[in-house]
């Protein structure tokens, strides 16, 4: 009993320490793409924590399976290294044994990813498209912050203002730089003094209407090119596309949305939210036959063999939803071939000994 708590114990650990590293590098990544995002003005830095928070569950249920890979591959080999394998084989148990207690932590996580896979994430990318949406649907000068350039939509100039009242939409010492038209030369630089929203009770056009200041436009130096001075001037604010807004995706859909549906879309991301979880026993039984390991070879010797498996895994499930969605397999089989293809590896793996002993035993018979 004090090994099985110990095995059990030492796996979880090793789990977490490997899942959290993994969750750390993965959410830097992330987060670095969002700051990117924030700094060019497509998305409001005050969104920024919360999206990285939406999409923890997502990150967390591609992780732990690897992280429990890797946790089992890590305390096996070690327990082997040290004979502390042997040590348990001595008081009478088996490979067996050592599969029953591996399956205690691994059933555990099992529940937490499904949980995670099934209800969780669907939650958080619903509500961070939700947000991302809400997001686009704002204005560019309901985006503004004061003292910093901003990307105008599509890329083509920058708006900066030194203050900005949120309340009442004022803006105090704007610049704005963008591109001509097509076919004209050089660049468009309005400056003033202040400016504010305004909306056309027509027509609904949005316009930003500028108070005592400037607009050059062209080449310096060349015929064409203009100096204006204004009391008052009106810039229009390009609409709202709707193609900005971001359609909700089967991965956002609850569970029950995907499971009443007959879109194959949508049985695809079913069957993959079912696979998460799936997978854990399967590649549990990979790393117990794969950590058998001599003291010469070492703990770390199997871990890239591990690896490289284990990627060969998920790759084949996001190869095989993808054949799914375009039709080349039928639904009803859908993910479980390549479930059915890696325990038929992963139990060839864990009887090799044995299957090795019979085949030299009937050899000889022979």
């Amino acid at each position: 009993m004090i090994f099985y708590r110990y095995i059990a114990k030492e796996i979880l650990q090793s789990m977490l320490a490997v899942s959290l590293v993994l969750l750390i590098v993965l959410l830097s990544g992330r987060f670095i793409k969002y700051l990117a995002d924030a700094a060019t003005g497509e998305l409001d830095p005050d969104l920024l924590f919360t999206l990285m928070l939406c999409r923890v569950p997502g990150l967390l249920e591609q992780i732990l399976p690897l992280g429990l890979f890797l946790g089992i591959l890590l305390v096996l080999g070690r327990m082997y290294v040290e004979n502390e394998i042997s040590v348990f084989f001595a008081t009478g148990n088996s490979r067996n044994d050592l599969l029953r207690i591996t399956m205690v932590p691994v059933a555990l996580v099992a529940v937490i990813v499904a949980v995670i896979s099934l209800y969780v994430t669907p939650l958080g990318i619903s509500y961070s498209e939700a947000l991302l949406n809400q997001q686009n649907t704002r204005s560019e000068l309901e985006q503004l912050e004061a003292g910093r350039f901003q990307m105008l939509r599509g890329g083509k100039g920058v708006i900066y203002t030194e203050g900005f009242d949120k309340e009442s939409g004022r803006l105090k010492e704007v610049f704005i730089a963008s591109q001509n038209n097509i076919g004209a030369k050089g660049e468009t630089i309005l400056v003033a003094s202040q400016g504010w929203q305004k909306i056309d009770e027509i027509t609904g056009e949005r316009y930003l209407m500028l108070e005592k200041g400037f607009r050059n436009k062209g080449v310096p130096g060349e015929a064409s090119y203009e100096v204006t001075t204004f009391r008052q001037y009106a810039q229009r604010v390009p609409p709202i596309e709707n193609a900005g807004l971001r359609r909700l995706k089967e991965d956002s859909l609850s569970t029950g949305e995907l499971w009443q549906s007959p879109n194959i879309d949508y049985k695809a991301a079913l069957q993959w939210r079912f696979s998460l979880p799936l997978v854990l026993p399967i590649i549990a039984l990979l790393a117990i036959a794969l950590s058998k390991t001599s003291p010469r070879q070492g703990r770390f010797i199997k871990i890239l063999p591990g690896i490289i498996i284990y990627m060969l895994y998920m790759v084949a499930l996001n190869l095989g939803r993808d054949a799914m969605i375009k039709g080349q397999i039928p639904s009803w089989m859908g993910l479980w071939w390549v479930h059915l293809l890696f325990l038929s590896v992963a139990l060839f793996a864990y009887n090799f000994d044995y299957i090795y002993r019979r085949y030299f035993a009937w050899q000889e018979g022979g």
